[in-house]
């Protein structure tokens, strides 16, 4: 698997992790301590892994468990290697090397580096990312304890509309972000895909033939 195919996969996912984490805690400001592996915003707190860092100088990404500065014993980086782990056994390579250049790499909208960021977070079983500006970069936290609402369809054309600019796949990025949420996302005939909501709601989403969504068609239970 490429860095591009699994940023696509987790082009939704993130955008929806992102919202959840505004919608608690707003742009509130914050400060952190990473050998307790806490992040104040504002008045809540949060636990958090260090993902990595981005430069602006040279426009790279360094991961934590390759900075001198932390490392992979370092209290604030293991909760992070089991992510870290699993993009090796993807074999996505730029989880195999200690920094890369971030030239092309998508941007979930948080500066070079968020999209990496992110995937690992997610990999690690973290539902969002903190973008932590410091002199000349960006230092990566993955929100651990964030707890996600539960998935409903009147939010899925809002993040789309978000999303579109995060994916040039969106069927892959809409059947993924079903599989991971539980949504039982079904391939209909057309090309299309289905989303069953807990409630028994479905997301009817269609697309045109460079993969781009163009209709998202809600059903509420016992409608036909």
């Amino acid at each position: 698997m490429t860095l591009a195919d699994a940023l696509t996969d987790f082009a939704l996912l993130a955008v929806e992790g992102q919202q959840a984490l505004f919608d608690e805690a707003g742009a509130a400001e914050w400060r952190a301590d990473l050998d307790q592996r806490r992040l104040w915003l504002g008045e809540r707190v949060y636990e958090v892994a260090m993902v990595g860092t981005s430069s602006e100088i040279s426009n790279t990404w360094m991961w934590s468990w390759a900075n001198p500065g932390y490392g992979a014993s370092h209290p604030a980086v293991s909760a992070i290697l089991p992510g870290c782990a699993k993009g090796r056994e993807a074999g996505i390579p730029e989880f195999s090397v200690e920094s890369f250049s971030l030239e092309g790499v998508t941007d979930y909208g948080m500066r070079p580096g968020s999209a990496v960021a992110f995937l690992a977070a997610r990999l690690s079983g973290a539902p969002a990312i903190y973008a932590a500006p410091y002199s000349n970069g960006v230092a990566y936290l993955a929100v651990l304890d964030l707890k996600l609402p539960a998935p409903v369809p009147e939010a899925l054309p809002r993040l789309m509309s978000v999303c579109l600019q995060y994916s040039g796949n969106h069927r892959q990025t809409i059947g993924n972000y079903g599989a991971q949420r539980g949504l039982k996302p079904v391939r209909t005939n057309d090309g299309g895909i289905v989303l069953t909501y807990p409630d028994g709601a479905h997301a009817h989403c269609s697309f045109d033939d460079w993969n781009r969504v163009t209709q998202v068609r809600m059903e509420q239970p016992g409608q036909a």
